[in-house]
């Protein structure tokens, strides 16, 4: 596939979330004004509970499935057991309608992992390869649009890798390891490597997100325990830049980055507490605080808008709560069932995917939000264990992740925005 067809693919996906967004989505939810500021920790609604999930399913022979990411066509991928070896979990692809692709594994594997997918259909992961026992090391792997794996090339004495997330412009980053450096990559689609420079006297390094231009963030890794050390951003050239710090921080990690090049993550300041902090396109940085009375926070995305996801607690020492920033820095509560709520991904309409804790039950159940905060538990398996868990929200405000299904076996669903039921 040459440029100029994967550049028409993808702005073909692009017409079709915007129409999806146009014919459905704002059907369900009601537009948000352009510009419109979320509303505070006060306002959050909660809705009513959504309807039963789309059932995914397994591979065939399957018990058991996991989605972990979805593109503008609505197409998830992630991990599901099938009947060749029902022990080890294995890439799959699912369409909208449940249609479901075993991705395969490397020649002689048995276990691989889907992780990201673009609007044209590449996807990001690994595979094991040459094994009866499934405990052989893990290698980083991309599928094409056709479902074709290709093994990316690493350096040598690396003893394990993963491709971990795929950019809309088919560009994957990932990590390779042996036993004592981490060795950060990024690589286009014609298998082509680049090594992400690292800091002196470091570890190695870990790349966790990039743009669409191919601007990474992560950050380095120190001692052969390889915590983390300093956030750091690599231009398109591999180069590494080092993060501007709070005061007082002792240790940062950048977690998502947007098309403009802002990056979000989170700065420890000593004695356990945290900041959710923002670094500009330059890498300057500024502290997002926390909710009153709290003294921990984290951020772990950001859209085109600028909007920020991330956590807060609103006592010292007490449970982190979702919360989600504005683009001039002001901080708001989530809509909350319990005590427990964590967000996981946004769209660039500000709606949010990810899952709650209700006061009435054991088990999480996945949520969305809306820009302004209001909470719709997302619906669970009719006679199942009530619970679910999103990962991944679409263009079109559908989320995808899994729920456990009236077996108690974790399928990978679709939660379809309200018109698009049925």
């Amino acid at each position: 596939m040459n440029n100029r067809q994967r550049r028409a693919l993808r702005l073909s996906a692009t017409a079709i979330g915007v129409l999806a967004v146009a014919t459905c989505a704002i059907t369900a939810f009601g537009a948000a004004p352009a510009g419109a500021a979320p509303a505070t920790a006060r306002s959050a609604a909660v809705t009513a509970t959504g309807r039963p999930p789309f059932d995914l399913g397994t591979l065939p022979g399957g018990t058991m499935s996991e989605a972990r990411d979805i593109n503008a066509f609505d197409v998830s991928v992630g991990v599901s057991t099938a009947n060749q070896q029902p022990q080890f979990f294995r890439a799959a692809r699912w369409s909208p309608s449940g249609r479901v692709t075993d991705l395969g594994t490397l020649p002689g594997g048995n276990a691989s992992t889907a992780r990201s997918i673009d609007a044209v259909g590449f996807v990001a992961g690994d595979s094991n390869a040459g094994t009866t026992t499934g405990t052989t090391p893990s290698r980083a792997v991309f599928w094409d649009p056709f479902g074709r794996i290709h093994r990316l090339p690493v350096p040598a004495g690396t003893t394990s890798s993963s491709a971990t997330q795929v950019s809309e412009t088919a560009l994957f980053i990932g990590r390779a390891d042996s036993a004592t450096r981490t060795v950060g990559l990024r690589w286009n689609a014609l298998g082509g490597a680049t090594r992400l420079a690292d800091l002196p006297g470091t570890a190695g390094s870990v790349p966790v997100a990039l743009n669409d231009v191919g601007v990474v963030v992560g950050s380095s890794v120190v001692g052969s325990s390889k915590t983390t050390g300093v956030a750091l951003r690599w231009d398109i050239f591999g180069r590494a830049l080092r993060l501007d710090a709070i005061p007082g921080s002792v240790s940062s990690v950048a977690d998502a980055i947007n098309r403009p090049g802002v990056a979000v993550g989170t700065a420890t300041i000593g004695g356990g507490l945290t900041r959710a902090v923002r670094w500009d396109a330059h890498g300057h940085v500024r502290s997002l605080g926390t909710l009153p009375g709290g003294d921990r926070s984290s951020a772990v995305g950001v859209n085109d808008a600028g909007t920020i996801i991330g956590a807060s607690n609103v006592v010292a020492g007490g449970p982190l709560h979702a919360v989600m920033w504005d683009r001039f820095g002001g901080i708001h509560a989530l809509g909350a069932l319990g005590a427990g709520t964590t967000v996981v991904d946004i769209n660039d309409r500000g709606y949010m995917a990810g899952y709650v804790q209700p006061a009435d039950a054991v088990l999480p159940v996945a949520a969305r939000w809306s820009p302004t905060g209001a909470l719709t538990r997302l619906g669970v398996f009719l006679g199942g264990d009530e619970d679910g868990i999103g990962t991944a929200i679409a263009p079109d405000n559908t989320v995808t992740g899994f729920a456990s299904n009236p077996n108690e076996d974790n399928h990978a669903v679709l939660w379809k925005p309200a018109a698009c039921n049925g």
